[in-house]
């Protein structure tokens, strides 16, 4: 009895069991989901604002699908996608949350010019296994217009000035900027890798900036940096005359100009009473010299010969800078080191009027000596010379 008991519960386990996988075969036809649902046709999006937007639809009846969402050409037929995103939950899920920096390759592949918009279209594609089938059942694709934002990518590695506006109408390149370093501990600022600036006499006239891949420029007097087009080089920006630090960044596509007043040489070694100003003369291409007679140097009694020497630069309307060696206090023993002489900007503000500055060599002939300095503020390295008479 037992024996036919336990044969009839093992029948009956294979008939539910084979009951169960029929019930799991998932044999309906692949479908186009009913309609789309957001964003709406003729949605238009500036995408300086970096917001992400969410692509909703229906789902299929289809049974067990997956999703894409499809981008064309406002004139296409997505035979040939110019970008296709899966949806969210690995496409099982009939809606998908797309960047802004996504939707900006969509727009640059629609051939979209950057400052303006596009026409582009949108739709799903429906996934069955090997099955696909794109649209909706309701409804066409949907349009959606894209503006991209005028940008630099990638950002330049050299800019040149050139025009009328410029010293000797002569091209001038820029060099990467230098910011100025706000406190005695913080040490020189490195350069940044989107702003690019340049000592120089500008004046009226025409300025167009061109980057090592012949990307043109032109300076907007609200401050603002645009894409330059035309043949013909754009209207300066400036209607007077002057010796002027310009820093252009391309990041924020934006331009700074302070007007240099006047650059300094600053000598006051230790146990002297007084510093000594000497104002330097303006050669052209970001260079100034001067003769300093008489120059100082002190004895110190605990440390022997001490001179100390900076720059400072004066601008009209800004903070005054002072340019000094890499560090807050020099050793007259790395005096003629690699970079001893280069030049870093920091705020002259920040109270110890003899941090960073350069010492000259332990030797009394330069004490009431005649000496040339000049600085030099162009390229990618700063730097001075100084040298007896």
């Amino acid at each position: 009895m037992m024996k036919r008991i336990l044969i009839f519960a093992v029948a009956l386990l294979a008939v539910m069991g084979s009951a169960c996988t029929k019930r799991t075969v998932d044999d309906s036809p692949l479908t186009k989901p009913s309609s789309l649902t957001l964003p709406r046709s003729g949605y238009a999006l500036d995408l300086k604002t970096g917001q992400p937007l969410i692509f909703d639809w229906e789902y299929s009846l289809g049974g067990n699908v997956r999703y894409q969402i499809v981008f064309d050409k406002e004139n296409g037929d997505f035979s040939q996608p110019i970008y296709a995103v899966l949806s969210d939950n690995n496409g099982f899920t009939p809606s998908v949350t797309i960047s802004a920096e996504m939707l900006r390759s969509v727009a640059r592949l629609a051939g979209c010019e950057v400052g303006k918009s596009v026409n582009v279209i949108w739709t799903v594609r429906t996934f069955k296994g090997q099955e696909s089938v794109t649209g909706v059942q309701n409804g066409a694709p949907r349009v959606l217009t894209l503006t991209l934002p005028f940008e630099v990518d990638p950002l330049p590695l050299t800019v040149t000035l050139s025009g009328t506006s410029l010293e000797s109408g002569a091209d001038t390149e820029m060099e990467h900027a230098l910011p100025v370093s706000e406190s005695e501990s913080a040490g020189p600022a490195a350069r940044s890798t989107a702003a690019f600036s340049v000592y120089s006499y500008i004046k009226s006239g025409t300025l167009l900036l061109t980057d090592d891949r012949n990307r043109t420029f032109a300076l907007m007097a609200d401050g603002q940096v645009v894409a330059h087009e035309e043949a013909a080089a754009p209207a300066s920006p400036f209607t007077t005359d002057e010796l002027r630090c310009l820093t252009v960044d391309f990041e924020k596509l934006s331009w700074t100009s302070v007007t240099v007043s006047d650059v300094w040489f600053w000598n006051r070694p230790w146990d002297v009473d007084g510093a000594y100003q000497s104002r330097m003369t303006y050669l052209g291409g970001g260079e100034w010299t001067v003769t300093v007679n008489p120059f100082r140097i002190a004895l110190v009694s605990h440390s022997g010969y001490d001179s100390r020497y900076h720059f400072r630069i004066d601008y009209n309307g800004a903070p005054t800078d002072r340019v000094g060696p890499f560090k807050a206090d020099v050793n007259v023993s790395e005096i003629g080191t690699e970079g001893f002489y280069n030049a870093y900007r920091y705020s002259d503000a920040i109270g110890n009027q003899w941090a960073y500055s350069w010492k000259t060599p332990e030797d009394a002939t330069w004490d009431g000596a005649s000496v040339v300095v000049v600085l030099k503020m162009r390229g990618e390295t700063y730097t001075h010379t100084i040298s007896l008479q």
